[in-house]
């Protein structure tokens, strides 16, 4: 159903008053699941689960093939999560490079080498990077 190599975003999370969360799964080359992060009821910590909530909500999922789709991934995630999925693999492998473009200066480079900036609240208790700086802007930005 889901290609090897590839990482899952979904929509998880599904405790009272929360619309959704995004969750992450990982299917390596060999075809073996791994759970990034699920939560709530609708959270899929394995992959049978995973799969049966594919067939009834397809449009709830974004399918990343890596290495190919990681700037995709680096574009479009928010950057906590980027942040976070990096270091997933950085700690499980495989050695996948996510680059994202810093908000300052506009070059990509390494996201396990750069910084979430100008936290803000969405809600509740969530806070939200709004920029990622690479490391030759954090000090530039930071500046007083």
């Amino acid at each position: 159903m889901f290609p090897n190599s590839c990482l899952i975003q979904y929509q998880g999370g599904g405790y009272d008053g929360c619309i959704y969360e995004l969750n992450y799964a990982y299917i390596d080359a060999d075809g073996e699941f791994h759970n990034i992060a699920s939560t709530g009821y609708k959270g899929c910590d394995t992959l049978g689960k995973l799969q049966d909530t594919y067939s009834r909500r397809p449009d709830d999922f974004d399918i990343y093939p890596l290495p190919a789709e990681a700037e995709r991934f680096s574009d479009q995630a928010p950057i906590s999560h980027l942040l976070g999925i990096a270091r997933w693999f950085w700690d499980n492998g495989p050695s996948i490079v996510f680059q994202a473009k810093c908000d300052e200066c506009g070059e990509r480079c390494n996201v396990l080498e750069e910084q979430g900036d100008s936290p803000h609240g969405i809600g509740g208790i969530m806070q939200e990077y709004q920029h990622i700086l690479c490391p030759d802007c954090v000090p530039v930005h930071c500046e007083v």
